[in-house]
């Protein structure tokens, strides 16, 4: 069955029968390759075909130019079916090539970021990345010194065996041809077996009592910590307040200060290696004034 001539390019709700003849007959040639057709209808609604109808559908490879990938598509238009639920499916078999055919290119976005990982001389290393886009993204992690991995072409990196040469910090560059966008670094922290106890968490410069500043000024406000890394530092203003995300940066910068600015100044310090194990910096007290203001004497 033919599948009705159009001309325009089918949105993602346009009714499936509406499509473009050439698109369809682009479709059913790449569906009817291996059957894919079949693997289309089990990821469709359950019973959405029975087998007799699967089989009948089968049977027009049989006939002169028949296509049994051409009769799904041509019943699915006229069940009402649409070119979004189509994508659906497609998108579940990761089928690139008629997804194209039926959108336009997606640039591609990172949903998740590889996370930091601790683990174990021994143990198996996973960092994971999420990306979207069209066509599919290509992978490629690099290490610290930004080199290539070898093999290391895929969302998922694994690296068995860890050993203290794997620890460090990984990133992985997401592309497809129409851009592309490197992820977050995560870092590895490798403990070994049978060893000593861990150092301990410790905060080795403490943040000074009091730092005065002019208004309009750069204020910089450091807190160095010793401990088994990945080390995070955050900064809260007044006990209430986190100025900033988890980071690895243990200095706060404030650019331009206001006199808003001023309160009292501490750092949380947490090792991730010993289980979010945490330790409170002293209290900073910061004041912001203006040239005249006497408490800047």
């Amino acid at each position: 069955m033919p599948a009705p001539v159009g001309s325009r390019r089918p949105g993602k709700g346009s009714p499936l029968r509406g499509i473009a003849y050439h698109k369809h007959r682009e479709l059913a040639s790449y569906l009817d390759i291996a059957e894919r057709w079949r693997r289309l209808i089990e990821v469709m609604p359950v019973e959405a075909y029975s087998t007799v109808e699967v089989e009948k559908m089968a049977m027009a490879i049989h006939r002169p130019g028949g296509s049994p990938a051409s009769e799904l598509l041509s019943d699915l238009g006229i069940r009402g079916y649409t070119v979004e639920q189509l994508v659906s499916f497609l998108r579940k078999l990761k089928y690139e090539s008629p997804l194209l055919l039926l959108l336009p290119k997606d640039p591609v976005s990172i949903l998740t970021h590889p996370e930091n990982v601790v683990c174990s001389v021994g143990d198996e290393i996973v960092l994971e990345v999420k990306a979207s886009g069209l066509p599919f993204p290509n992978y490629q992690w690099y290490n610290s010194e930004k080199q290539k991995i070898p093999d290391a072409c895929h969302s998922v990196l694994r690296i068995p065996n860890a050993c203290m040469r794997d620890q460090g910090s990984y990133i992985v560059n997401v592309s497809n041809d129409v851009n592309h966008a490197f992820s977050n670094w995560a870092e590895v922290t490798i403990i070994g077996r049978h060893t000593e106890a861990p150092e301990p968490l410790m905060i080795t410069r403490q943040p000074p009592p009091v730092v005065k500043e002019y208004e309009g000024e750069i204020v910089k406000i450091h807190c160095y910590a010793r401990g088994p890394r990945p080390l995070e530092y955050q900064w809260f203003i007044d006990d209430k307040t986190a100025l900033s995300l988890k980071s690895l940066n243990s200095v706060l910068i404030i650019s331009g200060a206001k006199v808003e600015d001023s309160g009292r100044y501490r750092c949380k310090v947490t090792s991730r290696a010993l289980m979010g194990e945490a330790l409170h910096s002293q209290y900073c007290q910061l004041i912001i004034g203006k040239a005249a203001d006497p408490a800047l004497q």
